[in-house]
């Protein structure tokens, strides 16, 4: 079948976004790939649309997050396909022992990193023909691949035991060192690039300094719609911003983070997406992939440790292509909450190096990263300069807040990249939010809305001279 007859009939689109197509022709030619598009911009349809043309076989899609999954498994569901499933820790034995038995059946399977490392697992996908591969936000592999879940440097020797097959890997953002360090340890050959711009036109970069944050936020959604996200580095910050939040303001509020259970997560993932809630409150853990294309504003009340995170998760505005703020809040020293989240992790694996430890008194990831050294000489080596080039990012984070030139330049210089200044840009010409997000209707009275004025106005009663 023609791809641009699947596109129409299956997906309802009547063209490709940038990219798309010359990743779906490369895959159709039978040449590994390695695509960086942009955020919003459609990568899983590049995985989706050439299962259809391979018919027989399945697509094994390599997934960071179970919000991520389950966000696509639904996707692909409403679209009428029945042979999709993701296969994660949440199915009893029962139901996995069935999908593992039956992988023939589906068209798509969605698993974590760590779940393609079990020996049963790979048992059974070496049983069956996968016609594509496909490693879903791949920056992961060396953003957490070292130090948060070495599963993902597995990968490629999995691939190996799985004889090679067709792979794709998708992201957003990555840099020119990471993205040559991807290909090594993935790919058995040279890839084909596909590469787009990193310029998201739509959106207007701003960083403000302020000494109270959660008061300029107030003042913002006040008097601005969403919907809106807001990152934090911190849960408990993320809790109790979206409580001052609901407390202050007459809005749907939640936060989201890893310590909700995935029902929990699960929930405000799909009330955020259909518009029940109007900000999200949310650490890294949300956003990844979701598929929510009005949201007006993202505002970083953390620092972000990197600019590849940061242009990603701003990146989840303005998917619709309307106008959008991506927000960074900052105040003097914020970047020593980074440097100390990245320390804590460093100090945490140099205990290994250290002392010996009785292997019962090792965290989870402690033994992880064991084993990799006992698999790896040179590991140690590779923890430390991951951890300096963490430090680095930082470094990077806090120029593009300082600098007085143009904040989108200084992005796609990052990514080696150029552009010139517009009227629609950044703050070094800064415009009212008027041109940029929808004012909130107010309603009369809205500061001193309760319910004793309801009363008052229905009944016409005065409560405090009956006082």
């Amino acid at each position: 079948m023609n791809y641009n007859k699947i596109l129409q009939k299956k997906f309802g689109y009547s063209s490709f976004r940038e990219g798309q197509e010359e990743t779906i022709l490369s895959l159709l030619n039978g040449k590994n790939t390695f695509a960086i598009l942009p955020t919003g911009t459609g990568k899983s349809l590049c995985y989706q649309l050439p299962t259809y043309i391979f018919k027989q076989g399945l697509t094994v899609i390599v997934s960071p997050l179970l919000s991520l999954m389950y966000d696509q498994v639904t996707q692909i569901q409403k679209r009428g396909e029945k042979h999709v499933v993701a296969l994660t820790s949440e199915l009893s034995y029962k139901e996995k022992n069935y999908v593992l038995k039956n992988l023939n059946k589906y068209r798509y399977l969605f698993l974590s990193p760590e779940m393609l490392s079990n020996i049963e697992v790979i048992f059974y996908l070496k049983q069956i023909k996968i016609n594509l591969f496909v490693i879903d936000e791949a920056h992961c592999i060396t953003q957490w691949g070292f130090d948060f879940r070495p599963e993902y440097l597995t990968i490629g020797d999995i691939l190996k035991k799985l004889n090679n097959p067709l792979t794709l890997a998708l992201t957003a953002t990555i840099n020119e060192v990471e993205k040559h360090e991807i290909k090594k340890l993935i790919f058995n050959d040279e890839p084909n690039f596909i590469e787009t711009t990193f310029d998201r036109k739509n959106i207007y970069y701003e960083v403000v300094e302020t000494k109270n944050k959660d008061e300029f936020i107030l003042n913002l959604i006040s008097n601005y719609q969403g919907p809106g996200i807001i990152y934090f580095s911190s849960k408990k910050q993320a809790d109790r911003v979206s409580l001052y939040l609901k407390n202050k303001l007459n809005i749907n509020v939640a936060s989201y983070h890893a310590n909700l259970t995935n029902s929990e997560r699960r929930s405000i993932q799909n009330q955020f997406l259909n518009d029940e809630l109007e900000i999200l409150c949310a650490t890294t853990a949300f956003g990844m992939g979701v598929n929510k294309i009005n949201i007006r504003f993202v505002i970083h009340y953390h620092m972000p440790n990197s600019i590849e995170s940061f242009l990603q998760e701003s990146g989840r505005a303005g998917r619709d292509g309307k106008k959008s703020l991506s927000l960074l809040l900052y105040q003097s020293n914020d970047e020593f909450l980074q440097k100390n989240l990245i320390s804590e992790n460093w100090i945490e694996f140099k205990e290994l190096m250290n002392i010996e430890i009785n292997e019962k008194y090792l965290s989870d990831i402690q033994k992880k990263w064991q084993y990799f050294l006992e698999k790896n000489n040179n590991f140690y080596e590779i923890m430390e300069s991951k951890y300096e080039d963490k430090i680095k990012k930082i470094y990077y984070v806090k120029q593009y807040i300082t600098t007085n030139k143009c904040r989108r330049q200084f992005l796609l210089n990052y990514f080696n990249e150029k552009r010139e200044h517009t009227n629609f840009c950044c703050d070094k010409d800064k415009i009212s939010y008027d041109q940029i997000l929808k004012k909130r209707l107010q309603k009369k009275n809205d500061q001193n809305f309760n319910y004793l004025n309801k009363i008052e106005k229905l009944f016409k009663i005065n409560f405090k001279n009956k006082v």
